[in-house]
């Protein structure tokens, strides 16, 4: 049953890096990757890389810490940032096709449910680590 559930980040990957392929065509040659605190594009890539960017980095979150795993297993906790890492990633990808057509007014907009859980599941851990510490 564990490896069931690793099918939800697998699943995730798979559907980021469709969802680029099926929109590569809609987008300007170049596409904006990376923003400023202002929210404007200050770095930009050929839109046939940039729809490979986000589905490769949340593969490579999820190898690396599907290793990390292997000799952490006490940390039963890590299958869910791997998953909110990769689900973050996927977010990054769907906000990079709708900034590039037009569609996202502001990236941000389209990352902040996966921010939100990731920063949020974060600041929990850290609460209960704190409350658990002094306890056993």
């Amino acid at each position: 049953m564990k490896g069931a559930w690793e099918l939800i980040p697998v699943g995730l990957i798979v559907a980021a890096a469709i969802y680029g392929a099926m929109h590569v065509g809609n987008l300007p040659e170049r596409v904006a990757i990376h923003f400023n605190a202002k929210g404007e594009p200050d770095n930009w890539m050929d839109r046939k890389i940039a729809i490979w960017l986000a589905p490769g980095f949340a593969l490579f979150f999820f190898i690396a810490i599907s290793i990390a795993q292997v000799y952490l297993p006490q940390l039963p906790s890590i299958y869910l940032w791997k998953t909110l890492l990769v689900f973050l990633m996927a977010n990054v990808q769907v906000a990079t096709v709708l900034y590039g057509e037009g569609q996202l007014r502001s990236p941000l907009l389209g990352i902040a449910p996966a921010l939100v859980l990731l920063v949020g599941y974060g600041i929990w851990q850290m609460v209960f680590a704190m409350m658990t510490q002094g306890k056993g």
